[in-house]
């Protein structure tokens, strides 16, 4: 999950969007369009004749306001994050608002 429409998230990077997740205001009742999931698909080909690999990253980000579209969703995500072990979480950044967000697509 991030904070905002960021795609770009590294580590590299973190000095310009790390501080959005800590002032995130989790009482905001627009927490649903400030949270978004984000999912990256990777690919790795092989380059012929060459045989040099390409690596490939797409990134989508999907507001939990409209992933609560469809009820299913809502649900399963909700489950999912509730789910999540506690160092997961950590690792992930996601103590801050994990709690909050279980809430909101529960509401």
């Amino acid at each position: 999950m991030t904070v905002g429409r960021r795609l770009g998230t590294s580590t590299e990077t973190y000095p310009e969007w790390g501080a959005d997740r800590r002032l995130l205001d989790v009482d905001d009742p627009a927490l649903g369009d400030r949270l978004h999931l984000r999912v990256e698909v990777q690919h790795l080909l092989r380059l012929a004749p060459s045989g040099a690999i390409l690596f490939l990253i797409r990134t989508y980000l999907l507001s939990l306001t409209d992933l609560a579209r469809v009820p299913e969703w809502r649900r399963r995500f909700a489950a999912v994050l509730a789910g999540l072990p506690e160092d997961l979480v950590d690792y992930k950044g996601l103590s801050h608002y994990r709690d909050a967000a279980v809430r909101w697509l529960r509401a």
